[in-house]
């Protein structure tokens, strides 16, 4: 079975440690909700990855 993170702060730091330097300059350009909504695919990347569709009920508890 699959460890996935338990809490906000495992994921962020997850996430932040799986960024290359030109994901990193994108994010950092951001500047409206628009085109932050254009990263809907890494939001699905992020959903997969952490089980949030397999019930992974401590991250969403912990997510509030």
């Amino acid at each position: 079975m699959q460890e996935f993170p338990k809490t906000l702060d495992e994921a962020v730091e997850i996430i932040i440690l799986g960024l290359d330097e030109k994901s990193k300059n994108l994010l950092e350009s951001i500047s409206s909700e628009l085109e932050l909504a254009g990263l809907d695919v890494w939001g699905m990347g992020i959903r997969n990855a952490f089980g949030l569709w397999q019930g992974n009920y401590e991250l969403m508890k912990s997510c509030g």
